[in-house]
C-alpha cells in the first residue's frame, strides 16, 4: 500500500489493520455540485462506511455532546455529518435534511453516485462524512476510526496492533 492510499483509506501512515472494514473513501466527485454548501465548498469530502452502524445511537454522533462527534472535533473538524442507508440503497435517513435532499434530488443521481463510490453499502450502514482539507480529514478519519473500533464496535481484542506496510513515494 502506498502512503497516499494509507492516508486516504485509514487516515494514517501506520494504519491498524485489525479493523480493516473501517475505511474512508474520497467521494468528492460524487457529492460536489449537488447543492449542499458544505460538500460544494470543501476541498475534499471523505466518507467512512460503518456496516455495524445500527448499534451507534444518533446522540453519540451529534456535536457537541456526542462521543463520536467529539473525536472528530478533537482532531480539527467543525463537527461530524452522518446519515444512514435505507430503502435498499434508494434513500438516506437521519442526519441533516439538506444533505439528504441534495443527494436524493434528480431521481437520486447523487445518492447513486455516492453509494457506487462506497461499494454499495447495505441498509442500516452508517455513513460518516469528513469535509475539509485532506490533512485535516486524515486526522479525523484516523481518530474516529480508532475510537469506533475500541469504544463503540468492540473490534479490538487486546492483541498488539497490526500495522500495514506503507511505501513512501510513488506506487
Amino acid at each position: 500500500m502506498t502512503f497516499e492510499q494509507a492516508m486516504e483509506r485509514y487516515g494514517s501512515d501506520k494504519p491498524d489493520m485489525r479493523y480493516t472494514g473501517l475505511v474512508s473513501y474520497d467521494v468528492t466527485a460524487a457529492v460536489k455540485g449537488r447543492g449542499f454548501k458544505l460538500f460544494d465548498e470543501s476541498k475534499e469530502v471523505r466518507c467512512m462506511v460503518v456496516e455495524e452502524g445500527k448499534s451507534i445511537s444518533n446522540s453519540k454522533l451529534k456535536a457537541p455532546k456526542g462521543a463520536v462527534a467529539a473525536e472528530a472535533v478533537a482532531a480539527g473538524a467543525g463537527g461530524l455529518l452522518f446519515t444512514r442507508v435505507c430503502g435498499g440503497g434508494e434513500a438516506l435517513e437521519q442526519g441533516p435534511a439538506p444533505a439528504r435532499e441534495a443527494l436524493e434530488a434528480d431521481d437520486g443521481a447523487g445518492l447513486k453516485a455516492l453509494l457506487s463510490a462506497l461499494g454499495s453499502p447495505a441498509d442500516g450502514s452508517l455513513l460518516l462524512f469528513f469535509c475539509g482539507p485532506p490533512a485535516q480529514n486524515s486526522k479525523c478519519v484516523d481518530r474516529v476510526r480508532r475510537y469506533l473500533a475500541s469504544s463503540e464496535l468492540g473490534l479490538l481484542d487486546g492483541d498488539a496492533a497490526s500495522e500495514a506496510a506503507v511505501l513512501r513515494g510513488r506506487a
